[in-house]
């Protein structure tokens, strides 16, 4: 899976804060790019969004390092995992790639 569309990471939480009728907008920062990830209601989500966006990548990294080991024991006869977690591996990649 390629991200290089995506905005660089890691992502920090910049100073600027918009106070909106419908909440908080937040700026995040990422060197000389400014990016807003979401209007929240806190802070506290602010911070919960600029979280999930840097663990984003590695997590899908590692679900496809764990999709493509079970594919290779597959492949070799050997034991896979059940299908339930494989299908839900399947649907988090499925839905990471915008593809659900």
């Amino acid at each position: 899976m390629s991200f290089e569309n995506a905005t660089p990471r890691p992502w920090t939480l910049g100073d600027e804060i918009e106070l909106r009728p419908e909440g908080i907008q937040v700026f995040a920062w990422q060197g000389p790019l400014r990016v807003c990830p979401a209007t929240t209601s806190s802070i506290d989500d602010a911070r919960l969004i600029v979280r999930a966006v840097n663990a984003f990548e590695p997590l899908v990294e590692a679900l496809e390092m764990v999709r493509d080991a079970d594919e290779d024991c597959k492949r070799d006869g050997l034991t896979t995992m059940p299908p339930i977690p494989r299908a839900k591996i399947d649907a988090a990649l499925a839905k990471a790639r915008g593809e659900q």
